[in-house]
C-alpha cells in the first residue's frame, strides 16, 4: 500500500497499478497451470 501512495506522489501511479495488475495476472495464470 505504501509503495502505491509513494508512487502517486512521484506521478508514477499508472506504473504502480500496471505492476500490480501484471502481478495478479501471473498469479491467475499460475493457478491454471
Amino acid at each position: 500500500m505504501l509503495f502505491l501512495l509513494k508512487s502517486r506522489k512521484e506521478g508514477k501511479e499508472k506504473v504502480s497499478i500496471y505492476s500490480v495488475y501484471c502481478f495478479f495476472l501471473r498469479k491467475e495464470n499460475g493457478k491454471d497451470e
